[in-house]
């Protein structure tokens, strides 16, 4: 049926809402609409006259008044059915002018007449504003059959436009609402505008472009904002200024933000995913995420393809809120790690690095880093190269567990120094050596006969060794020979783990290496059996010499007896 509803308000405070319905049959239309009488919706029985003109004004209407007689008034509603002139059906449009009349009362003319397009009823294009039913779907719906946009229309400006299909497409129509500015490119299809736009010219980086809201390719869509582009299956929420030029891209609002390659990800204020053009390649940053604060107005501009990345001045976090880091962490959950970095390829030594570097170098600074060729973790030092090549490891520590090592991997025991260690005091290190941890307590006897049997040397590197640790320095050195030193001492002679450079690995080729530690305290036994020794020494010769002095002192006596005498025997 064909509905025209109009809300119309009469003098004596009675109103009503007429409307025409699809004709049951050819000429036959269906009058209805709500009725309020001073102020209440009517009840009960009522008249209606209605009168046609040509134009809003004229004097003389066009055919003789219909009157409807004793048409039921339920809670205000109305219905009745009634037949209209050949001559008003082929008009474009005509004056409605309603009286209505109580039951015994006279008629009253409702203010004002109310423009009607009976050829455009008749034509099947208009619907009842209070419902259908009946209709086929495949001959009764609401647009065109040619290939036109539906347009609609507030205050006489455009307000949404669907369709017309692309390129003859008829898979995905467009849809345009909101700004009348806002376009669909010609020839796409599928693109969607949700609303949004503006016919000002304030959008753009410089303030001087079109604030209209556009999609350029096919399937693109914008639901709001202001001056955005979507291209071909692109998405952007909302937001100024915002460019989503990569395909499958998505920025969900924010100003100025770009996604300028395939499924890359911009937001926030000035994030920028480049584009293949800006990046240099045929891919440009494909796969990037870009997220950007308002603490600058800079664009915060990705490098490369497959980024994550951040920029928030005031610290980001996971699992709560920012502290006075760059970056706060927090598990909630003691059964797994805080933090997992690990390196999914066999053949690289960076993949599993943390590394910390001077004005945003790649290498320069310091690295923390996972080896999955050596199987080590190892913190060290980078001086500025291109690559991993540069890294020198300062503290190394192997998945097995050996040791640390410092300067180079550990291999037998609990700590290995490559090169020379020092401490800042004049002290040894310590060992616990407690009464109280020890048992089978002997004195180390023979010292002296023991320290013999050793022979202190000095000596130079090999060639080949020095080469094996680049750390040495050519000088002489002090210290023993293993291999005889194991002759004295066996429990302090062990392997290295090392080898004999260029000699198979073979346990008979193992570089050796010696504890001291035996022969000091052996030394130390030895200047006591000395000390020993020199005392008992001491006091025999002590003893003998109270024993000369006794002699010497009786010889004194008789040498005096004796020259005495003589002395007497002269007189």
């Amino acid at each position: 049926m064909h509905h025209i509803v109009r809300h119309i308000i009469p003098t004596l405070m009675l109103t009503a809402a007429l409307g025409f319905a699809l004709p049951a049959q050819a000429g036959s239309f269906v009058y209805r609409g709500s009725l309020n009488d001073r102020g209440a919706p009517a009840q009960g029985q009522y008249a209606f006259r209605l009168s046609f003109y040509a134009s809003e004004f004229s004097a003389e209407a066009l055919m003789p008044a219909i009157t409807l007689d004793a048409v039921p008034v339920t809670d205000g509603l109305f219905s009745a059915e009634l037949d209209l002139a050949p001559m008003l059906q082929a008009r474009n449009t005509v004056w409605l002018q309603v009286e209505v009349g109580g039951a015994g009362g006279a008629f009253v003319p409702l203010a004002g007449r109310t423009a009607l397009e009976p050829g455009a009823v008749t034509g099947g294009v208009c619907w009842d504003t209070t419902g259908n039913s009946g209709t086929n779907p495949s001959t009764n719906f609401i647009g065109h059959t040619d290939n036109q946009p539906v347009v609609f229309r507030s205050n006489n400006l455009i307000v949404g436009k669907l369709g017309p299909f692309g390129l003859g497409n008829s898979l995905a129509s467009n849809v345009v609402l909101g700004s009348p500015v806002n376009t669909v490119g010609a020839g796409v299809y599928g693109g969607t505008i949700g609303g949004g736009g503006s016919a000002a010219i304030y959008c753009g980086n410089n303030g001087d472009q079109s604030c209209a809201n556009q999609v350029d390719n096919n399937h693109g869509t914008i639901a709001g904002g202001v001056g955005n582009i979507a291209s071909a299956y692109a998405s952007i929420g909302g937001g100024e200024s915002n460019t989503a030029r990569g395909a499958y891209s998505t920025i969900p609002g924010g100003v100025y933000n770009q996604a300028g390659s395939n499924f890359s990800f911009a937001a926030g204020y000035g994030a920028t995913v480049r584009t293949p053009a800006q990046a240099g390649n045929a891919f440009g940053d494909g796969g990037t995420f870009v997220w950007a604060d308002s603490g600058s107005a800079l664009p915060f501009v990705s490098t490369g393809p497959n980024q994550f990345m951040i920029r928030a001045e005031g610290g980001a976090s996971i699992n709560t809120t920012p502290s006075n880091a760059a970056l706060t962490l927090v598990n909630n959950d003691a059964t797994r790690p805080l933090l997992r970095i690990y390196n999914t390829s066999t053949d690289n030594d960076d993949g599993g690095a943390v590394r910390l570097t001077e004005n945003g170098d790649a290498f320069s600074g310091g690295f923390f880093k996972y080896s999955s060729l050596s199987n080590t973790l190892s913190i060290g030092t980078n001086t500025g190269s291109v690559d991993a090549s540069s890294d020198v490891a300062k503290i190394v520590i192997p998945r097995n567990g050996v040791g640390v090592g410092i300067g180079r991997v550990p291999v037998t025991n609990a700590l290995e120094v490559e090169g020379s260690a020092s401490k800042t005091t004049a002290t040894a290190w310590l060992a616990n050596s407690d009464a109280r941890i020890k048992r089978d307590i002997t004195p180390v006897d023979g010292a002296l006969d023991t320290l013999m049997r050793l022979r202190p040397v000095t000596f130079r590197y090999t060639d080949a060794y020095r080469a094996a640790h680049p750390g040495i320095v050519d000088q002489r050195y002090y210290n023993v020979i293993a291999q005889e030193f194991a002759e004295v001492f066996p429990n302090a002679v062990q392997r290295s783990g090392e080898f004999v450079p260029g000699a198979k690995w073979a346990p008979e080729n193992a570089i050796l290496q010696v504890d001291v530690h035996p022969a000091l305290i052996t030394a130390i036994a030895a200047t006591q059996e000395l000390a020993m020794k020199s005392e008992a020494q001491a006091g025999r010769l002590q003893a003998e010499n109270a024993q000369l002095r006794q002699e010497l002192q009786q010889l004194g006596q008789r040498l005096e007896a004796i020259e005495s005498g003589r002395r007497d025997s002269r007189h």
